[in-house]
């Protein structure tokens, strides 16, 4: 858990940074986030920082550490950037990715993401921004990203987001076309459970709009997102050969 100082630096450095590169003092081609703490200051100086993460007005801390620091310095970068690297501290202060929607590097070609989540559905968070970054993406690194699957009561029982990893995989297969390099790794230590799936977490959200987290199983029988990771990973390998035959025709 970072200090109230750390936070305070972090927060700092990255206005600057973003300062910097909107009025065009800056051109970044290349940046390396690492260690991450996607917190206000203010959060740190809780007395229980891990047990309140809302201020006192119940504002989420998220919001205004991405609207007022990460994001100004990656949308002034858009144009420049062929190269990101955003990596959080930890698993459980993770960068979600809706925050990164909308953002458009058109030049970019290599992204590594570390405790981002996704999404259970298809049409908000890290999967749209990577697939809207396609163009020119040749590298994608993925460390301990995580799904997070919304489940809602309501008066006809439990209804859940339904996106799975498998699917998450078959567009990237589908979608990114100049891909010749990718890693999907979990950094995890070893657990004193060994049937906790850490590539899934369920929230169920109750009338009130509360959410209670818990975690998925592990199921039995034949694993979906293996066999659809198992041919993502084939087909970006033969990419990569083909493209270095190519090149070596060429030299």
């Amino acid at each position: 858990m970072a200090s109230g100082f750390e936070d305070s630096v972090q927060f700092t450095v990255l206005s600057t940074l973003a300062d910097a590169q909107a009025n065009g003092q800056s051109s970044l081609r290349t940046l390396t986030l690492e260690n991450l703490f996607p917190y206000q200051a203010a959060v740190y100086s809780h007395p229980d920082p891990a047990g309140d993460l809302f201020d006192s007005d119940g504002r989420d801390p998220v919001r205004p550490f991405w609207t007022e620091t990460i994001r100004p310095l990656l949308f002034a970068a858009q144009d420049t950037l062929t190269s990101l690297t955003l990596h959080a501290c930890n698993g459980r202060n993770s960068i979600p990715g809706a925050a990164l929607q909308g953002l458009h590097f058109p030049s970019l070609t290599y992204l590594s993401l570390r405790h981002v989540t996704f999404r259970g559905r298809a049409d908000v968070g890290a999967e749209v921004f990577i697939l809207a970054n396609s163009a020119n993406l040749s590298s994608l690194i993925l460390l301990n990203c995580r799904m997070d699957i919304h489940q809602y009561l309501t008066e006809w029982g439990i209804e859940n987001d339904s996106h799975t990893w498998a699917e998450v995989y078959r567009s990237f297969n589908r979608d990114l076309v100049e891909l010749r390099y990718i890693i999907i790794q979990e950094e995890v230590p070893p657990l004193p459970w060994d049937d906790v799936d850490l590539r899934y977490r369920f929230l169920l959200v109750d009338h009130d709009g509360m959410a209670e987290e818990r975690h998925a199983r592990f199921q039995d029988g034949d694993d979906e997102d293996a066999r659809a990771l198992k041919d993502l990973l084939e087909v970006v390998r033969l990419r990569r050969t083909a493209r270095l035959s190519l090149l070596s025709k060429q030299s």
